[in-house]
Order: C-alpha cells, then sequence, then structure tokens
C-alpha cells in the first residue's frame, strides 16, 4: 500500500487536503471522485518520508495496546469501522497510519481479517489467521483480547531475558572499554618507561602495542572492527550465531523460552476456533529453527493420520516437555485443550523466570572475580618487567 496526499474542491467550493493510503495512484483518485467532485491534487509520499519498512512496524506493546482497546471497543457495541477510527485519533504516528489504511480497507467492503493480512508487517502475521478464525466463530472481541494477552505475555518474557542480560553485558563492556583504554592510553607510557629502563617487554605487550600502532596509522580499521563487532553481536542476539543457544544451561533455557511461546499462541488459535491440525501449522511459523519447525510439522502429520495430540507429542520429547504433555493428556481427556495448554505455558513462565533470574544471581560475583581477575593477569603482564630488575638490585649491591 501507497501513501499518497491529496488536495480536493468539495461542492462548497472549499479546498481539503489529507493523506490516504491506496494500491495505486489511479485507486487513490477514484476513492476521491466518490466523495469530491473535483480533485485538484494527488502525488505519493516517497519512501523517504515515511521511513525504512521496518521502522513502521508496530512494537509489541503497540500490537497488545491496539487489539486490546479495539476488543474492547467491540465488546462495547461500537461498530468496527468507527472503532478503527477511533483508534487511528491516537499519538502514536505509526498506529494512525496503519488505522487509516484499516479504515479505508473496511470502507471498500473488505473483512478485518483481511485488512489485516494486506498490512500483516504492520498489525503482525498472527493477527489475520486469528481474526479470520474469530470472525468464523463470531468471537472477534475475544480473540483479540487473547492476541493481545498473547503480545503482553511475550513483551514481559523479551524484558526479563533482557534484565537477565543486562549485567553481564555492561560488565563485558566496561571490561572492554577499560582494556582498549589501557591499550590506546597507558600501554605506550609503559613501553617508553621499559625503553629508558632497557627492560625487554613480554612479547604480549609487544604484540597489543603493535595492533594499536597499526589502528593508529590506519583509522579505518578500527572503525571496520566496530562494525564487526557489532554486526557478530546483533546476529547473536537475533538467535543465528548458532552455537549460544547451544550452550549447556542456555540450550535449555532457549528451547523453554519457545516452548511457552508456542504452547501459548496454540492454546490461542485453538481458542479462536481453528482446527487442531491448522493451529499447529500456524504455531510451527513462529519457531526460529528448522529443526523445531520439522517436529511441528511432524506432530502435524501425526495428527491428521489419527494420532492425539498428546500421542504424538510422546513420540518427541524433546519438543514438549514433561509437564506440558501432562496437560495435553489432561486436556484432551477432559475436552479442554486450549485452556489445558494456556495453564502449562503460565506455569513454565513463571518456573523460566525464576531460573532466568537464579541465574543472573550466580553471574553476578562470578562475573566480579572474572573482572578481578582480569585485571590482576593485566597489572602482572605491565609489571612483570620490573620484577627482572628488582630482582637483579641484591646482586649489584
Amino acid at each position: 500500500m501507497q501513501k499518497f496526499r491529496w488536495k480536493t474542491l468539495n461542492q462548497e467550493g472549499q479546498t481539503i487536503t489529507g493523506e490516504m493510503y491506496a494500491g495505486s495512484q489511479a485507486e487513490a483518485g477514484q476513492k476521491l471522485l466518490l466523495t469530491y467532485p473535483y480533485v485538484l491534487e494527488l502525488k505519493p509520499v516517497f519512501q523517504w518520508k515515511l521511513g525504512l519498512g521496518r521502522r513502521r512496524n508496530l512494537t509489541d506493546l503497540e500490537r497488545e495496546t491496539l487489539y486490546r482497546q479495539l476488543a474492547i471497543l467491540l465488546e462495547g457495541g461500537i461498530p468496527i469501522l468507527r472503532a478503527v477510527h477511533v483508534l487511528g485519533l491516537g499519538k502514536s504516528q505509526k498506529l494512525q497510519d496503519l488505522c487509516q489504511a484499516l479504515e479505508q480497507d473496511l470502507q471498500a467492503g473488505f473483512s478485518l481479517s483481511q485488512t489485516l493480512q494486506k498490512h500483516w508487517q504492520q498489525a503482525g502475521s498472527l493477527a489475520p489467521k486469528l481474526v479470520a478464525a474469530g470472525e468464523e466463530s463470531g468471537k472477534v472481541p475475544e480473540t483479540l483480547q487473547g492476541l493481545a494477552d498473547f503480545y503482553g505475555e511475550q513483551r514481559e518474557n523479551k524484558k526479563a531475558v533482557i534484565q537477565a542480560c543486562m549485567y553481564p553485558g555492561l560488565v563485558f563492556l566496561l571490561s572492554l572499554c577499560i582494556a582498549l583504554y589501557f591499550a590506546w592510553a597507558i600501554l605506550p607510557i609503559f613501553m617508553d618507561v621499559y625503553q629508558l629502563m632497557r627492560l625487554e617487554p613480554t612479547p604480549l605487550l609487544v604484540g597489543v602495542l603493535n595492533l594499536r600502532n597499526l589502528a593508529a596509522e590506519y583509522p579505518p580499521l578500527v572503525f571496520l572492527f566496530l562494525a564487526g563487532l557489532g554486526w557478530c553481536g546483533t546476529q547473536l542476539l537475533q538467535g543465528k550465531g548458532g552455537f549460544w543457544h547451544k550452550l549447556p544451561i542456555l540450550a535449555s533455557l532457549y528451547h523453554d523460552l519457545w516452548e511457552v511461546r508456542y504452547s501459548r499462541l496454540l492454546s490461542l488459535l485453538l481458542a479462536s476456533g481453528l482446527t487442531l491440525d491448522k493451529a499447529l501449522t500456524a504455531a510451527g511459523a513462529i519457531l526460529p529453527e528448522e529443526k523445531l519447525r520439522t517436529v511441528s510439522r511432524q506432530l502435524e502429520q501425526e495428527v491428521i493420520a489419527g494420532m492425539s495430540l498428546h500421542g504424538a507429542s510422546e513420540n518427541h520429547p524433546q519438543f514438549f516437555g514433561s509437564l506440558t504433555r501432562e496437560f495435553i493428556a489432561i486436556g484432551e481427556e477432559s475436552g479442554k485443550l486450549p485452556e489445558m495448554l494456556g495453564e502449562a505455558a503460565a506455569l513454565m513462565e513463571k518456573e523460566l523466570r525464576s531460573r532466568l533470574k537464579n541465574l543472573k544471581t550466580l553471574l553476578e560475583p562470578c562475573l566480579l572475580l572474572l573482572l578481578a581477575g582480569g585485571s590482576a593477569a593485566l597489572l602482572y603482564l605491565v609489571l612483570s618487567p620490573m620484577y627482572t630488575i628488582m630482582n637483579r638490585l641484591p646482586a649489584q649491591f
């Protein structure tokens, strides 16, 4: 959808301006002529004025707010078109743009799920499928409320992970800054002292000094190094490093985090009215690794073949934990599978946050000891040449 800025004349001869979304300039002109007799100006807003596409995506908090408020308005009996218009009056420019585009599509006769599908990058890939199921079952407000809860809980999980990683990250950054400052400003002074005292520095100090001189002579290398370091950090945070989430302690936390998200989403999809096989397909799309997505597809195939979800999950114990499998069995026996999946996700989420908090508590003294050990090793490397001359002093006297 392209954004257009327009200027028209109404029947009283007054000039009216505004902005709208349309698939093409011709489509935008046809929409305007349905309301105004004369179109004076119609031009697209260039992409650089809109910002990069990724910047226009809504955050989890904005999506949670949008769907929760929309659910409240619909539960209050307000028509969908008016509800979307009201939400577009907020202060967030991204929400204003999205709601304006949704309103125009709704006026053109599209359903809410179809309009969300057209703007899935901003609205989220889950919203169209869930809302479509809610429209079929007549539970659109309940589905939107569940979608808002999903984004809210996902946001809280991200916050817990970030808080657990913040202290180690700050310690690592501080250590890196101290090491760089030492190599850049302090080490040359010591090397001059060693030269005056005719002391032989260690090979490690000589190598660090050579790197420092190389960086001083070719500054672009420093920027390339920092850019590469930032890129590697971004890849690791996005899970593309391929090894950090396979470490012994982190692997279990990583698996539990995605099991919570998968179980909660599967619960939400089933509660919205989707069949189990379709819910498994939609839930598997959020998984980050091909290995996990393959297991999800195998679960779907076994369910289609007539096996119960509990029976299929027993064939893949590495995918669902024992607690989740037990809740699945109870849910299938009682006919309350969505509720039981949600309960299992809630219990696992509490346990996951507790483990993250304990891990953070354990890491704090370990990192302090590591920082102290690194400082001691640095002092030893710097002062070790001094020991040579100090050992010679008694012999000279």
